[in-house]
């Protein structure tokens, strides 16, 4: 659903009022039957069909869902992850390599052809869409809470749901079965026993991972992003290519990516593998990385090239243009990007899941994944676990809310 509103809201926010106006005037627009199929359905259609490819994309490459709800089930993603373990040893378990291969080539082949489909779309998304003046744009409709409310009501349940369930802790006696509302599942969580770490560890884990990400996967993904531009001006042809290199990673699961990570590292050093703390930032860098490339490249694109051409003819040198003058106009962008990418490392999952599980470095999400681990007759796992998540929540939603303030409102979804 946030996909959806994503793809489809700049569409719906830009739309000038004037065009449905027109198309009233016209016969084929004086109903709204005749509307929809002449005006809406053609302004929309591209935009929900990139959405349906992306939907298809996350549930396609699904994996603590899937491994959480669906028990009995497995896709190509929880194959891969389970027995992933043993990959990458010379002569052992033969038959699991070329398991994770096979399942691999399949996913990254019909990954890559929905990329595609996606790509193509969004490019006739990108010509239909119109331009309406910020007025407009920044016009609210208050009968639109008729559907905005029980949309927000559908979306927030769940996560209210599980902070109301980690305070609720079910106790079993000869009598029978009583709830209490109380905190022990959040000391549950936040204190280390034998087999379970502390959530303060996971969440320490998880900020490090995160700081770290940010650190080089938003300057990596703005240099991808100025390197594609520059290249634009002079071979078109080849910045398409670098721009289709850069989505590479969304052809790629997490699992898929971990398996990788963990197989490099492995035949590089692995003593260092399963000692180096910050193993699983790799992985979290060529996940992020993209998202920062596909939001800072039509910021940059943006910038009027007569800025800088102008403090050239003043004088200034480089960097004072690029401090005064570039910086600026990216701030907006750039903290979006930052942000993104934090939210995105400290919900990481998948590759998380295959690289940690033999180590220590547990984070938020491993850490629910364990507590789920443990049968649910233990009275306080089940409170823990939504305790955790619950953090997690609260986290990402300061982040996401936070982005929405630098988020021009005609930039929509910026993707």
């Amino acid at each position: 659903m946030a996909l959806v509103i994503r793809f489809c809201e700049p569409v719906l926010s830009t739309l000038d009022p004037r065009l449905e106006q027109q198309m009233r005037l016209l016969p084929a627009g004086r109903t709204k039957v005749g509307r929809f199929r002449n005006l809406w359905a053609p302004l929309l259609m591209p935009s929900i069909a990139a959405a349906a490819c992306m939907t298809f994309i996350f549930s396609f490459t699904s994996f603590a869902l899937v491994k959480w709800i669906t028990l009995g089930d497995n896709t190509l993603e929880s194959v891969m992850a389970s027995v992933g373990s043993s990959a990458g040893i010379k002569d052992y378990m033969i038959s699991r390599n070329e398991i994770i291969l096979g399942a691999s080539l399949i996913q990254f082949t019909i990954l890559l052809a929905a990329l595609w489909v996606m790509s193509w779309l969004q490019q006739r998304r990108q010509a239909l869409l119109p331009q309406a003046s910020e007025a407009i744009v920044k016009t609210s409709n208050g009968k639109g809470w008729l559907i905005i409310g029980p949309g927000l009501f559908f979306a927030l349940s769940p996560l209210v749901a599980v902070l109301w369930a980690s305070f609720r802790v079910r106790h079993t006696n000869s009598t029978g079965t009583t709830y209490a509302w109380e905190t022990s599942g959040w000391e549950f969580a936040f204190t280390r026993t034998n087999s379970l770490p502390s959530g303060w560890d996971a969440l320490v884990n998880s900020l490090g991972y995160a700081g770290l990400t940010l650190i080089i996967a938003l300057p990596l993904g703005w240099i991808l992003a100025q390197t594609i531009l520059d290249v634009e001006k002079e071979r078109p042809s080849l910045a398409r290519l670098l721009d289709i290199l850069t989505m590479l990673p969304f052809a790629a699961s997490s699992v898929m990516i971990g398996l990788g990570v963990m197989l490099g590292m492995i035949r590089i050093d692995a003593e260092f593998f399963y000692s180096f703390w910050a193993t699983p930032v790799l992985a979290h860098i060529m996940i992020t990385t993209p998202f920062v490339v596909r939001i800072m490249l039509p910021a940059l694109r943006s910038i009027n090239p007569e800025y800088d051409e102008c403090a050239r003819t003043l004088g200034m040198p480089a960097w004072k243009r690029f401090f005064d003058i570039r910086l600026p106009l990216l701030r907006g962008s750039i903290l979006i990007a930052g942000i993104f990418t934090l939210a995105m490392s400290l919900g990481e999952f998948g590759a998380s899941w295959v690289v940690t599980r033999n180590s220590d470095w547990t984070t938020l999400p491993i850490m629910i994944d364990s507590l789920r681990s443990i049968p649910y007759n233990t009275t306080y796992t089940a409170p823990a676990a939504c305790a955790i998540s619950s953090v997690l929540m609260m986290i990402t939603l300061f982040l996401f809310t936070w982005a929405e303030k630098f988020r021009p409102a005609r930039d929509g979804g910026m993707f």
